[in-house]
């Protein structure tokens, strides 16, 4: 929550943002994430939070 605090920019990818909205709020990202494909990544700038799928969203490593 040190981030959080001051402000920083937080980043996570994959299921890191099921724990982000536990801390946050499930509406964190909840828009954006809609339309993400595996190599994109979304950002809320007014939280400072930057999110990518990564392999969540597809059954490949490589991808």
């Amino acid at each position: 929550m040190y981030f959080w605090g001051h402000n920083k920019p937080i980043a996570t990818m994959c299921a890191g943002i099921d724990f982000l909205r536990r801390l946050l709020g499930n509406e964190v990202l909840r828009r954006e994430y809609e339309t993400l494909t595996p190599a994109s990544y979304c950002c809320d700038t007014k939280r400072n939070i930057f999110y990518t799928p990564a392999f969540r969203m597809t059954r490949s490593l490589y991808d």
